[in-house]
């Protein structure tokens, strides 16, 4: 089993509701995408 469905897994046997990614890498890519994202509504603000 891979950490993150494993992590998952337990996460959601305590009680949580989980989210993740479909479509953004979770790697430099995606890091630069969530700035991106902060960025734009920081200013906007």
């Amino acid at each position: 089993m891979v950490l993150t469905e494993k992590v998952h897994q337990v996460l959601e046997c305590a009680g949580f509701q989980v989210y993740s990614h479909e479509q953004i890498p979770s790697n430099d890519a995606g890091l630069a995408l969530g700035q991106l994202y902060y960025a734009h509504f920081y200013k906007n603000k």
